[in-house]
């Protein structure tokens, strides 16, 4: 199984403190972004996207922006693209998510919008279930992938969580909320856990990483550093072999 790897690409942000035309590059770059996501998928032979959350900037867009990007997964028809609300895009009744739905979905666009193991693949004769853990508020105060350690899946499935949230006691980033147990990959029998919510690349375990999102959108640096201070602009290209083999990432 080999998949692409990404997370808060916040379509829609509105970039405020930039000039009218600056922020329209800056907000063009995230919708073209999932074309790139697209690109790469092709490029590594992969055949899944999967996104951890913060697909979009807000849950309150409007209906062009939404579908745009929609429109663009249809595009990659022989792609499947997975998709998580985070905390920026949560999901509510008849909210973003729920609008999407109703506008034909594309096949080969799922989201996810409610926890519990799913199966998305066929590896070669060896099942893939993905386990999403949406959001239902910008902030939970409970660690919402604890469902995992305790859900089915036949013997020899690969077990794939998706997440937005942050890792206990790793570190701060971002807003620091919705609090992720640093060993869900381990207790929950996971093959590969995918989280988003910090920007950089960040890697937690051989089994766990944070993506880091696709562009930047942060533009100052700390002292005598390089780069941007989010690392952005990058996705992972995950590849599993079995269900008890390390995952092979790629950066």
């Amino acid at each position: 199984m080999k998949f692409i790897h990404s997370s808060d690409l916040q379509i829609g942000k509105a970039f405020g403190t930039f000039s009218t035309e600056a922020a329209t590059l800056l907000q063009e770059a995230r919708q073209t972004a999932v074309r790139a996501l697209g690109n790469a998928a092709m490029a590594s032979g992969a055949s899944t996207v999967l996104i951890a959350g913060d697909v979009f900037e807000r849950e309150q867009m409007s209906q062009p922006t939404l579908m745009r990007a929609i429109e663009t997964m249809r595009a990659f028809d022989h792609l499947q693209w997975h998709l998580l609300p985070g905390n920026h895009d949560h999901y509510r009744e008849n909210g973003l998510w729920d609008r999407i739905a109703r506008a034909q979905l594309p096949a080969n666009v799922r989201l996810h919008v409610q926890p519990g193991a799913v199966e998305i693949a066929d590896d070669d004769g060896t099942p893939v279930y993905l386990l999403p853990a949406p959001l239902f508020f910008r902030a939970s105060p409970n660690d919402l992938t604890a469902y995992m350690t305790d859900a089915t899946t036949p013997d020899g499935a690969l077990r794939i969580g998706l997440a937005h949230g942050s890792i206990q006691g790793f570190g701060a980033e971002g807003e620091a909320s919705n609090y992720i147990d640093p060993g869900r990959a381990e207790s929950a029998g996971l093959s590969y856990l995918a989280l988003g919510d910090w920007h950089r690349q960040i890697k937690v375990s051989d089994r766990c990483w944070y993506s880091g999102t696709p562009e930047p959108d942060r533009f100052k640096r700390p002292p005598n550093a390089t780069g941007s201070l989010c690392n952005g602009g990058a996705a992972l290209v995950v590849e599993i072999a079995g269900a008890r083999m390390t995952p092979v990432v790629t950066t």
